[in-house]
């Protein structure tokens, strides 16, 4: 009995060996051996969301005809709480596939170049790498919290060649020291929008201010261009070009984009206004009353905002941000006080000094405080000052009168 078991077992796993061999061998990849992996890069918009580019890998086989993009910068503005989980950086993104069509056309319909570099990989590579990204695709692996430096649709890409390439992939760069802090990557990118450059300098507290590494830099699509156009792979003695061939698929128009109005001369407008305003005004501080509750009042409502984006988010650049020491939330509770025959007239008095001196010192210390400010904060805080400046002067004064008038009193008793 012992004798018969032996070949039958022999025979039941030699069967069940080539049934496995034959299951791995049906699942094939759907390209063959003339397939190629590119990086296709999507220049910058004009849009908000679209002002840093994008990237993409695409597979295409010319022989099967095989065409998918794979894309870790998709999101959904149906999912439930948005606006919510944007904010708080707790949105989800996804890995998304398509066709190249599609990427194309998004170029040509918001006036973006499409650039494809054709990786110097083998097909053996390029099959570990497609498994790997479909690994990523199924729905369990599909979602990550995405984050705009540090995990994005550009730092994927990267860290996935890595992992495929290990020590063969050399980034030439990646020993030297950076040069930009991630404050001026962005504004890069923003130089020609204004209103974003404002915005996010606003936003953004002292880690945007820290150096990014050569390699940090790729968190933008231009820059995983560059080094990816740059690096190179080793193969046994030789090292080859990581990139092979590059073709513009689309390339964009000029830029037509039309001038608007800018925050430097609408705030420095402002700040004229209001300057020349109040001189003409100095000894009737009454009728800027309501201009003042309403600019405090904003101030005050930008200062609880970037307090909410330090302490209340998942957006580590938004910490610490200085730029609360000249949009203080106390305004936002100070301007209740704001009004005639108050009885806070001290506290109106000595926090109006204060605000007064912290904006003189803050334009003193300008070059020297460690967080980049945007300059067309300067005229905002300027008007902070001057109508610090008349509050203090008007309630220090009417004070002073109500103590006079106290003292004159006590005189006509005697």
């Amino acid at each position: 009995m012992r004798k018969l078991f032996i070949p039958i077992f022999s025979i039941l796993f030699i069967i069940t060996s080539i049934s496995t061999f034959l299951k791995a061998a049906d699942v094939k990849v759907p390209f063959g051996e003339q397939a190629t992996v590119s990086l296709i890069t999507i220049t910058p918009g004009e849009e908000l969301y679209s002002s840093f580019g994008h990237s993409v890998f695409w597979f295409h086989d010319p022989q099967t005809g095989f065409d998918r993009t794979y894309s870790f910068g998709t999101f959904d503005f149906d999912e439930p709480n948005f606006y919510i989980k944007f904010t708080r950086g707790k949105l989800n993104y996804r890995l998304s596939k398509s066709g190249i069509g599609y990427e194309v056309a998004v170029g040509r319909a918001e006036n973006r170049s499409v650039i494809r570099q054709v990786l110097n990989l083998e097909h053996n590579e390029i099959i570990r790498l497609y498994e790997r990204l479909e690994e990523n695709y199924l729905p369990e692996n599909r979602y990550y919290l995405y984050d705009f430096f540090f995990d994005n649709c550009s730092t994927r890409l990267r860290d996935l060649l890595e992992e495929l390439l290990g020590d063969q992939l050399v980034f030439h760069n990646f020993d030297e020291e950076g040069q930009f802090s991630f404050r001026e990557l962005i504004d890069l990118y923003t130089e020609h929008q204004p209103w974003a450059d404002f915005g996010m300098d606003l936003g953004l507290g002292l880690p945007a201010d820290k150096i990014a590494s050569p390699r940090e830099t790729l968190f933008l699509p231009d820059f995983l261009y560059v080094a990816f156009d740059s690096a190179t792979i080793k193969r046994g003695d030789e090292r080859l070009p990581l990139v092979r061939d590059v073709q513009v698929l689309f390339e964009a128009d000029p830029d037509k984009s039309a001038p608007t109005i800018t925050p430097f001369y609408l705030f420095w407008i402002l700040f004229l206004t209001i300057g020349l305003i109040s001189i003409l005004n100095r000894d009737k501080p009454h009728i800027m009353m309501a201009f003042d509750r309403v600019y405090f009042g904003i101030l005050g409502f930008i200062g609880i905002l970037l307090l909410l984006l330090w302490t209340a988010t998942d957006h580590s650049v938004t910490a610490y941000n200085l730029d609360l020491l000249w949009a203080l939330p106390t305004h936002l509770v100070i301007i209740f006080f704001l009004k005639r025959n108050s009885k806070h007239e001290r506290l109106v008095t000595y926090y109006f000094a204060v605000s007064t001196i912290l904006g003189i010192t803050l334009l003193l210390l300008w070059t020297v405080i460690p967080q980049d400010f945007n300059n067309d904060f300067i005229p905002i805080i300027l008007i902070t000052i001057v109508r610090s400046r008349a509050i203090w002067r008007k309630w220090n004064r009417g004070h002073t009168l109500s103590a006079k008038e106290l003292n004159a009193t006590d005189e006509s008793i005697d």
